[in-house]
């Protein structure tokens, strides 16, 4: 640690690796990406399918919305070159891995839900957007995993 002239004391901060940085910001880009593409996939069936559960919905939209924050968040502090807590990244990234797994699986519940109803189905375009964003949130939260593997193999 040094002390300065105005006696505030400041860390010395080893800079990461080339590799790790990399990694770090390609896993997280990747993740943001899937995050938006997976919300924008379900945004019109919620809206238009008409026994759509509201709690469905919501678990959906935190988990998708909370992986874009979080990674935006996580990125932004990068270029600035701002000091990130391991464990608190290590918790973010397992939630969203977690929540985006259960939203998923809740996503296409509600496809083979919909999908076997007789009396109202519901338009084919719908569906296939439906099963694209469950499948785009597992396999996000399985990429949020990897990069847990992948962080603390490289910190």
């Amino acid at each position: 640690m040094e002390e300065k002239a105005n006696n505030t004391v400041t860390e010395n901060v080893q800079p990461k690796s080339d590799l790790s940085t990399k990694i770090f910001i390609a896993t997280k880009l990747t993740e943001l990406v899937l995050a938006i593409f997976s919300i924008g996939l379900i945004v019109d069936p919620f809206r238009h399918m008409r026994e759509t559960d509201v709690n469905h919905a919501g678990l959906t939209y935190v988990a998708y919305s909370g992986c874009i924050v979080a990674n935006c968040i996580f990125l932004l502090a990068r270029l600035a070159r701002e000091q990130q807590p391991l464990r608190v990244m290590l918790l973010f990234t397992l939630v969203h891995g977690v929540l985006l797994i259960a939203a998923g699986g809740v996503v296409l519940a509600d496809w083979v839900r919909f999908r076997t109803r007789i009396v109202l189905l519901q338009p084919k375009q719908y569906m296939d957007m439906m099963v694209a964003s469950g499948v785009m949130a597992i396999f996000n939260g399985v990429t949020h995993f990897i990069d847990i593997a992948l962080t603390i193999k490289f910190s």
